[in-house]
Order: structure tokens, then sequence, then C-alpha cells
């Protein structure tokens, strides 16, 4: 006995298979934020300069470019995107289980 998928079936599994490689781009690109969110805070915290002067100012200048251009947000930007990925990747198993057991009228 042979199994045919009708037309709806086959859209439906494409649009789950979007729905978790997106997700899967959107964890990626949050690891990569991530990692350079940190690449960027170990640049910070390196000195040029042997006198404790020199150091000062390298690290006020660091720390004026950082207010200059909203470093803050791009720090909690890994987080807002992590949880967007999560949302999709939920919305997606849900998806799934919708179709193999739907629910009772």
């Amino acid at each position: 006995m042979t199994r045919h998928n009708t037309d709806d079936q086959i859209a439906e599994i494409g649009t789950l298979v979007a729905i978790f490689y997106t997700s899967s781009l959107i964890f990626l690109l949050a690891a990569l934020l991530a990692a350079l969110a940190k690449l960027c805070l170990s640049n910070y915290l390196q000195h040029k300069g042997e006198s404790w002067i020199e150091r000062r100012a390298d690290r006020q200048r660091k720390l004026d470019a950082l207010e200059k251009w909203r470093f803050d947000l791009f720090l909690k930007s890994p987080t807002v995107v992590f949880l967007i990925g999560a949302l999709l990747l939920f919305c997606g198993f849900y998806r799934q289980l919708w179709d193999i057991h739907p629910a009772a009228p």
C-alpha cells in the first residue's frame, strides 16, 4: 500500500522546512553578532601606551566611540535575534504537531 501526498501536504512540508531553515539562520546570525560583540569588547580592553595617562586617554577615546555608535544597542541585539529565532522555531514545531494531532472539535 503506497501513500500518496496531496499538494496541500507537500506545500505544508515546504512551509515547515522553510520555517526551520529560517530559524536556523537566525540562530547563526545571533551567534555571529555575539562573537562580534565579544571581539569589540576585547579590543576595548586592550591598551596602547605605556603611561597611565596614555592608557586613560586611549580608553576614553574608545568609550566615546562606543557611545557615538550606540554600542549598547549592538550588545542587546544578539539576545533579541535569538528570541526571534526561538519563537520561529517553536511556531514551526507547533505547526508540525498540529498536523500530526489536530485538536478535537
